[in-house]
């Protein structure tokens, strides 16, 4: 037997055909969190009848021979998530060969040569993780089935990935409660079922094994009840008298002929008596059997909906549609067996509006009966949530995580509880989730300074404004009073980067550069134009979310100083592990709506508009000269210019600087402005009162001029000059 470096594991089946499974060329995946101390993989090679152990050699990476070829030892090498393996099986007498799974689409990548004589190519799980089987076939027979276990690459097995499930089951379970507080009244069954879903059926393969011990155990050991309804009974078989019998002899009331029962009393052959007899129509069994019933019309919809969709595309029916199909009515024809089993079949209508019964809730076989019948009904069936999620897609668990784990966070640093009713609604037969991939939903809390903040999952924006339609994965909004929205962009990447470049560059692990880039299109595209005609951006930081666990290297890596810097960056977040997290989120939730504003970062452009426009704001005069060199003079030397006051114009008095135009008799060339000076004050004075060298001709001595104190003299880097030589002959602005 071939034993490559390459080689996972081998089964060769004597004469019949060998089957391994190879590490691809590219390797292990380039990011394994925490598993140096993680469990075993596995490895269970479970033969078929008739098979012989000693028929069967085993070769597994790194154990001993010895070892390895044992069939009872389940220990195995670990594979793991999106990660290639490459699987090859050849016959070894000419016989056909074939692999089977409970998910066809794996083998997509496999083909089969020379009339199935041998299958190779290439498996890979995708964020599938957790065990799988596969069963393998030589000359059409089920030979053995080989079960591996799959590994997360981003999460540890035993802590991240555990406590994440957890961490769900948790969070979902709590708040279910607390919304359902403690009371359910059994028996208040509708028979109008919601749509089918996939998590029901899942749900129902959870628990048939448990209901079908359970119901086994009432069929053996039913609990009893009494039936004291009336019957006509013969005269003589009456053990009890009671005021109904004693009224019937009165009244002569009954049925059949007269018959003399002494003291010259007579009555009829037989009366309407009460005679308690045991009998299995209770209503503990009643309730039982109307929720087998409604499992069998549910089921029956499924199937009549599957095969009508199947009938529809004849040529696109998928081998999986094909098994879903055969295995409802698996489920069907099991259910449809434990209804028939006694004492079921005795029953004859339903129980009471109300009902309650301490006998389902603590009898053996009823009470675990009674637990997975209500798992179906009160049980969550989280459309996009953690039941499918777990089971199809380890990425999407992720996403759906950082949700809930962040709803959490936000009601904590705001003193408040999750509005439940956001989250969740009673349905006719059960508890809906409101969350769902694809579809946004959102849940808004109140600080004490009545900050809003809003958690948004899947938020959606599209329309004229948008070019094409924009789907981050969560958003925190904060409105203030007088301040327009500001929003927060979370993005959850499971995907993880650990090359070296990326390190160098970065600092540390983290998403792929392609998911960075998306942070940069949601913080420009994102658009928030409730309160003007005008687009504006609301995006003031995005972030991706990412599983990664080493704090110290975090702390100092590009990643969370550019998130600061500039906006864009990125948070590890994984259960247990949500310092990061918290500190950014606190930092945003106790800053004003002023804080917020300043991390956002304008355009130059806008800027420069800006600046000219508070520029053009301040009025600034344009200084004439009346006098030539010696009024120049005076004005560098004193610091000091007037002009008459103008009971008009109110920038007379508020002018930010004072500008001298030299005409072209004072310098070479065309006239212009080469310099300004600031002003310091101005005062209000008679003509008269302000001392020059010369005496004004234009303003006379009781006129009232304004006075401005100047500082030092200020050079432009490029005069302003009189292109067109128009005379400038009085102040202008």
């Amino acid at each position: 037997m071939s034993k490559e470096h390459n080689l996972l594991f081998s089964i060769e089946l004597a004469e019949k055909f060998i089957f391994s499974w190879k590490r691809s060329k590219k390797g292990e995946p380039s990011y394994i969190n925490s598993l140096a101390n993680g469990p075993d993989g596995t490895c269970k090679v479970t033969l078929r009848p008739l098979i012989k152990s000693d028929d069967v050699e085993i070769y597994k990476k790194d154990l001993p021979p010895e070892v390895s070829s044992d069939p009872d030892l389940h220990v195995g090498p670990r594979l793991f998530e999106q990660t290639d393996y490459q699987v090859f099986m050849k016959s070894l007498d000419g016989s056909t060969v074939d692999i089977q799974h409970r998910d066809p689409n794996i083998f997509s990548d496999l083909t089969r040569e020379e009339n199935s004589k041998i299958i190779h190519g290439y498996i890979n799980f995708g964020s599938q993780i957790g065990n799988s089987i596969f069963t393998v076939f030589w000359n059409g027979k089920p030979q053995l089935d080989v079960e591996v276990q799959v590994f997360p690459t981003k999460l540890d097995y035993v802590t991240d990935f555990q406590n994440l499930m957890a961490e769900i089951q948790e969070i979902m379970t709590s708040l279910a409660m607390e919304y359902l507080q403690s009371t359910y009244h059994m028996g208040k069954y509708n028979p109008e079922d919601s749509p089918s879903n996939l998590e029901w059926v899942t749900l129902l393969k959870g628990i048939l094994k448990e209901l079908e011990k359970a119901l086994t155990h009432i069929t053996n050991f039913p609990i009893t009840d009494l039936d004291t309804t009336s019957k006509l009974t013969k005269i003589g078989k009456i053990r009890k008298v009671d005021n109904r019998v004693r009224s019937a002899v009165r009244s002569c009331k009954g049925v059949g002929r007269l018959v003399d029962i002494g003291n010259d009393v007579c009555a009829r052959h037989r009366l309407w008596a009460t005679k308690a007899e045991p009998t299995l129509d209770t209503p503990e069994h009643r309730w039982l059997a109307s929720q087998l019933d409604a499992i069998q019309r549910r089921l029956a919809r499924l199937i009549q909906e599957e095969k009508r969709l199947a009938e529809q595309s004849p040529y696109e029916i998928s081998e999986r549609k094909k098994r879903a199909i055969n295995e409802l009515g698996q489920f069907k024809n099991i259910i449809s067996s434990l209804r028939k089993r006694s004492p079921l079949n005795y029953v004859n209508g339903s129980p009471n509006h109300g009902f309650s019964s301490l006998k389902l809730l603590c009898a053996p076989g009823y009470r675990e009966a009674y637990t997975c019948l209500m798992i179906l009904r009160l049980g969550l069936r989280i459309e996009g949530g953690p039941l499918n999620l777990s089971i199809k897609d380890l990425s999407e668990l992720y996403e759906y995580w950082c949700y809930i784990a962040l709803l959490k966070l936000v009601a904590n640093s705001t003193g408040q509880t999750i509005p439940l009713d956001k989250l969740f609604k009673i349905q006719q037969s059960g508890l809906k989730v409101l969350l769902e991939k694809g579809k946004s939903k959102s849940i808004s809390f109140k600080n004490k300074e009545e900050k809003k903040v809003t958690v948004s999952y899947n938020p959606q924006f599209k329309g004229k404004e948008y070019l094409t339609a924009q789907k981050p994965d969560i958003m925190l909004s904060f409105e203030n009073p007088s301040w327009p929205q500001l929003d927060l962009v979370l993005d959850a990447k499971y995907r993880l980067d650990n090359s070296a470049r990326y390190i160098e560059r970065y600092g540390c692990s983290g998403p792929p550069e392609d998911a960075l880039n998306v942070l940069y299109r949601y913080r420009d595209a994102l658009l928030n134009n409730k309160s003007s005609q005008n687009y504006m951006h609301s995006v003031v930081q995005a972030a991706a979310v990412y599983p990664y666990e080493e704090d110290d290297k975090y702390t100092t890596s590009h990643l969370k100083k550019s998130l600061f810097n500039i906006g864009v960056g990125g948070v590890p977040m994984l259960p247990g592990k949500l310092e990061n997290l918290k500190e950014w989120l606190d930092q945003a939730l106790n800053q004003g709506g002023w804080e917020l504003a300043e991390k956002t970062i304008p355009h130059s452009a806008m800027e420069q508009i800006r600046d000219w426009r508070i520029k053009a704001s301040k009025a600034v005069l344009v200084g004439i000269m009346g006098h030539g060199e010696k009024e120049l003079e005076w004005i560098c030397k004193e610091k000091k210019y007037y002009k008459a006051l103008s009971k008009t114009q109110q920038r007379t008095i508020n002018s930010q600087a004072v500008a001298i135009y030299i005409p072209n008799t004072m310098r070479e060339g065309k006239g212009a402005i080469e310099f300004y000076f600031p002003v310091l004050s101005t005062q209000v004075k008679h003509r008269k009162d302000i001392k020059t060298p010369w005496k004004s001709s234009r303003i006379g001595p009781d006129e009232l001029c304004v006075l401005y104190h100047l500082g030092d003299k200020k050079i432009l880097e490029k005069p302003i000059l009189n292109e067109e030589a128009v005379r400038v002959s009085i102040h202008r602005w």
